[in-house]
């Protein structure tokens, strides 16, 4: 059985200002760079990082972008299985400030991918027991994937993000959902306050959920589980450099931890909020993922 991520690659072209831009100001940045991302490149590699046969699903244009990109996963230690379209590869700018942190999008390729598109693969789903799940293809893909898989006995892990218009047929589907605050937020239409009722509601309106985490930033991770009251997991103290590519790495670890590793739920939580503060600690998101050895050192002990 085999573990596939279906999701996107995005190039990402981070700046680092040392000050807000006022308007109409040029500013000169204090480091940049090249890198892979994407939520689907970022969880696929953090998969093979850890020695799993992951095989990334994703797509690309036909643009120098896509080579690049190419090129750079060939060297992965992944099964990469790529949709071409007639868009442009899709790119990301991320922009770090001293007190703050967003990232400009331009979607690109990721865009147009069809369920046509998937079926033209002839990719073995039967073959699946884990398939991992983003937000940035559109729903409509990931749902007819998530059909395929289920339908064969197979589980979803579902990191909605972004959570906009998540239907609910998809969400029925997944076995772990690993939403951040904000996209938990807009999942369940409750504020933090009213979480632990929402999240009972949450349960019961989709039969086949196991669990969910909810990744807090600096405040670390809640875990909410079926007829169980929710367990809070502090973050692991580090200096934040980056923040980019955190959640995808808590997605993934988790992940192996639990369906590779048999760890218990709450273990894994506590291996993938090291993963997590592992990757703000450094510059990037796909460069910035632990390596197996990395993460596991000093594991045995906790």
């Amino acid at each position: 059985m085999s573990m596939v991520v279906l999701g996107s690659a995005v190039v990402d072209m981070p700046l680092a200002y040392d000050h807000m831009p006022v308007d109409g100001e040029t500013a000169r940045v204090t480091k940049s760079d090249m890198m892979v991302g994407g939520k689907g490149v970022n969880q696929a590699l953090q998969l093979a990082h850890l020695g799993e046969d992951v095989t990334l699903i994703t797509a690309l244009g036909k643009d120098p972008l896509g080579q690049w990109m190419k090129d750079r996963l060939s060297d992965a230690h992944l099964t990469l299985r790529v949709i071409t379209g007639s868009r442009n590869t899709a790119y990301a700018v991320p922009i770090q400030l001293p007190d703050r942190h967003f990232i400009f999008h331009v979607p690109g390729v990721n865009e147009e991918v069809s369920v046509s598109d998937l079926q033209a693969l002839a990719y073995d789903w039967l073959s699946v027991d884990t398939l991992i799940l983003q937000g940035e293809l559109p729903w409509d893909v990931s749902l007819w994937a998530a059909s395929q898989v289920v339908s064969a006995g197979g589980r979803v892990v579902l990191n909605p993000a972004p959570a906009n218009n998540l239907p609910p047929a998809l969400l029925a589907l997944a076995s772990v959902v690993t939403p951040n605050e904000s996209e938990f937020s807009m999942m369940i239409q409750a504020p933090e306050d009213e979480w632990d009722d929402a999240a009972v509601a949450l349960f019961a309106q989709n039969p086949r959920l196991e669990a969910c985490l909810v990744t807090l930033g600096a405040r670390g991770l809640w875990l909410f589980r079926r007829q169980q009251a929710r367990i809070e997991f502090p973050a692991v103290p580090v200096e934040v450099v980056d923040p980019t590519g955190a959640g995808d790495a808590v997605t993934a670890v988790w992940t192996w931890a639990v369906f590779r590793q048999h760890m218990s739920y709450e273990a894994a939580c506590k291996l993938a909020l090291k993963a997590g503060a592992l990757v703000v600690s450094r510059w990037g998101a796909g460069t910035a993922l632990p390596v197996k050895d990395e993460l596991l050192s000093g594991w045995a002990t906790q």
